[in-house]
């Protein structure tokens, strides 16, 4: 039997349906709001925002200890690991464990100290954060620091689940490998393993965190072959601003290290932190280097934001010790909005060079980026340019084999070719008159050689 047509009736169907697809947007808006803030805090935890102060791998229990360095959001999660690089995309894959560590609700202050500790097996006690949690993700279910280990810090895009090197963002790191065992392996750089062929599938070694530069924002504390220590202790003030901190802990002269007994790493362990807690002068979205037929580097770098950021300073070596300006470019100051730079440098070194940026602040406060290498043949004969003598007062000679179409060029400390300078040819050999350069420290640069000297 069909039912009489009731229009009365047919507004109060459409009328709830119409409802039925409101609540349905409602919950999946909610649903996206939620997932947005989940991203949003993950974002707001970058590099540096932690740091590692403790570190213990001996009996009674194992455990580390950090340092917030900016204020983490509520609901943040960071996670930990064990488990070393063995190459740009992959860990090592021994089967070592990755945690989350959620924060609480309400966020963590700048300048907490909290400590894990694994009183018993496969539990880890967090010390000074109430609300905090500390979850297993993955491995073996083991957590062993031994003799020589790391501990690494990562961001990744969904909370909950470990991730690629590739994939994860790092944001701290400490290690205590010193490259002893077989094969030796230390990279003199970085300070941490030299490379995933060293490293196989070896409990106590990785490659440096990618993102993170030794010395600025991770760690290696015994780059030295016999030196390394099971148990090792930040040990000078927590007082003063977060950039100063981040220098100062990051900086191994400041550690001692124990191979019998462990050190009191949980908060009580270390004196009452004080830190003003500065931004990040900037967050580096992306920093590349590539050569081009000219034997150019062009170089170019992104930021998402930057806070009183003057200029930054390209910097270049062919050791990664002693380092060389480049070029100055101005900052932004202060924007909330993607910035781009490019510079071109037409006198890189031969063989091997390094590359990184210095980032200053207005007060004079400065950062490093990572380090990036790019290689150049050497002369195809295969002898180097040699000058003498060095230091030079008035006649410099050039050493080496040169053809008519050598290009030679000087230029002083700040990238500024000096000019007006006359090249005479005595026999095998060419010199230069110097004697009306200021006192300094210059480079002379020849057929993709770059030699340096002083001028006394």
């Amino acid at each position: 039997m069909s039912l009489p047509k009731n229009n009365f009736i047919t507004k109060q169907f459409k009328q709830i349906q119409h409802l039925k697809k409101i609540n349905i947007m409602k919950q999946w808006f909610i649903t996206f709001l939620m997932a947005l803030v989940a991203i949003t805090a993950k974002s707001q935890v970058s590099p540096g925002d932690i740091a590692f102060i403790g570190f213990n791998e001996d009996s009674p229990a194992d455990g580390f200890a950090i340092i917030t360095l900016n204020s983490i959001p509520g609901n943040a999660s960071i996670n930990f690991t064990d488990e070393g690089i063995n190459s740009a995309t992959t860990w090592n894959g021994n089967g070592e464990d990755h945690w989350q560590f959620t924060a609480p609700s309400g966020g963590i202050a700048c300048g907490t100290i909290i400590s894990f500790t694994e009183n018993i097996t496969n539990v880890l006690t967090i010390t000074g954060v109430s609300g905090a949690t500390m979850s297993h993700l993955s491995g073996t279910g083991l957590f062993n620091l031994s003799g020589g280990d790391q501990m690494l810090a990562y961001t990744v895009s969904v909370p909950g689940v470990p991730a690629s090197p590739s994939s994860a963002t790092f944001i701290a790191g400490i290690t205590l490998d010193d490259g002893n065992g077989s094969p030796t392996c230390l990279d003199p750089i970085t300070g941490w393993s030299a490379d995933g062929g060293c490293i196989g599938s070896s409990v106590n070694r990785s490659l440096v965190p990618s993102g993170l530069t030794n010395g600025v924002n991770c760690i290696s504390l015994y780059p030295s072959i016999g030196t390394e220590r099971d148990n090792s202790k930040f040990i000078v003030t927590l007082t003063g601003t977060s950039t100063a901190l981040r220098a100062a802990i990051n900086n191994r002269s400041n550690w001692t290290g124990d191979d019998v007994s462990n050190y009191d790493i949980s908060p009580s362990g270390y004196a009452t932190p004080s830190v003003t807690c500065v931004p990040l002068p900037i967050v580096l979205t992306g920093f590349h280097i590539e050569k081009d037929i000219n034997q150019y580097v062009h170089i170019s770098w992104t930021t998402a934001s930057e806070v009183n950021n003057d200029y930054f300073e390209i910097e270049n070596s062919t050791d990664g010790q002693e380092w060389q300006f480049v070029s100055k470019i101005s900052g932004k100051g202060n924007t909330t909005t993607s910035q781009y730079y490019t510079y071109v440098d037409q006198k890189p070194f031969s063989g091997t060079s390094l590359y990184r940026l210095k980032q200053v602040d207005f007060d004079g406060q400065m950062s490093f980026t990572p380090i990036k290498s790019i290689s150049f043949d050497k002369l195809q004969n295969n002898i180097p340019f040699q000058i003498t003598p060095n230091p030079v007062t008035h006649q410099l000679s050039i050493l080496g084999e040169y053809t008519e179409d050598s290009q030679i060029q000087i230029f002083n400390a700040h990238g500024r070719k000096m000019d007006g300078l006359i090249f005479h040819k005595e026999r095998a050999n060419l010199s230069v008159d110097v004697s009306n350069l200021p006192a300094g420290l210059y480079l002379l640069h020849i057929n993709g050689e770059s030699l340096r000297f002083i001028k006394n």
